[in-house]
């Protein structure tokens, strides 16, 4: 009988949804492309900090994806809202970024991951599948495009500037 149930579940229901907090449209496009052709959920859009906060209300996401730089807030002034309202507190939120400088400074803040712009679609998949998987803000890993050099990862994960 539950197996009858389920089945007839619509597909967006059944999938997990993802907020995207960007204020480029460009990416905001791009990403939603790729989660939703890698299967990864339904993409819930918001281009600026105060409308990502009020969506996450609002929506309830499996997972946030967060931009740093946001046109009324800072990503993280962001983050801190989300992690202080009770409704969003155990949301993952996974930073997605150009400028991840300070790495301990973003774990302080509760984010669950990071991933640095440009960004590997496979790459972004699966670091969004791990914080769905674990529903859990626990360390912070670094993830980015190949093209990136080793002195830019190298900066970027011993938290040094440039």
């Amino acid at each position: 009988m539950l197996k009858f149930l389920f089945s007839r579940i619509p597909e967006e229901i059944a999938q997990p949804k993802i907020l995207l907090i960007d204020d480029d449209r460009d990416i905001r496009t791009i990403t939603n492309l790729v989660l939703v052709t890698h299967g990864m959920g339904n993409v819930v859009e918001a281009s600026a900090g105060r409308e990502g906060v009020e969506a996450a209300r609002t929506h309830r996401p499996d997972a946030i994806l967060l931009d740093m730089r946001l046109p009324d807030l800072s990503g993280e002034t962001v983050l801190q809202l989300l992690r202080a309202d009770p409704w969003t507190r155990d949301i993952p939120v996974i930073l997605f970024t150009a400028f991840a400088a300070d790495l301990d400074r973003l774990l302080a803040l509760g984010a669950t991951d990071i991933v640095v712009k440009p960004f590997h679609p496979q790459r972004l998949c699966d670091v969004i599948g791990r914080a769905l998987g674990s529903r859990s803000t626990g360390g912070v890993r670094v993830h980015v495009n190949a093209a990136v050099s080793k002195a830019a990862v190298s900066a970027i994960t011993t938290g040094a500037t440039a």
